[in-house]
């Protein structure tokens, strides 16, 4: 995780704002699909510092339920719904990992 948050400048007469915690998210999110729909679902939450870390933990316990990719939401999906407030089995009890 990095400390900056955001960084704006201009591009082609185009404000343009990175995110590094989406971008840090967007690392960390397994399924690398329609970056600019996550992106947009990203800024509509307003994710505080306290926010972002229980998303990365919930990225990190998940990851451990997915047979298979095809079966992980879209980023989007996965923060429209706010999945990281889903209810996660222990890690023990899980024998599965995304390949």
């Amino acid at each position: 995780m990095q400390d900056r948050k955001s960084n704006a400048c201009k591009i082609n007469n185009t404000d343009i704002t990175i995110d590094y915690n989406f971008e840090d998210f967007w690392k960390a999110y397994p399924k690398k699909v329609s970056k600019v729909q996550a992106m947009k679902s990203w800024k509509k939450l307003k994710i505080n510092d306290d926010v972002f870390k229980k998303i990365i933990k919930a990225i990190d316990d998940q990851k451990l339920f997915y047979r298979d990719k095809q079966f992980v939401p879209n980023p989007s999906t996965w923060l429209n719904n706010r999945r990281w407030e889903d209810e996660v089995i222990e890690k023990q009890q899980a024998t599965l990992g995304w390949k």
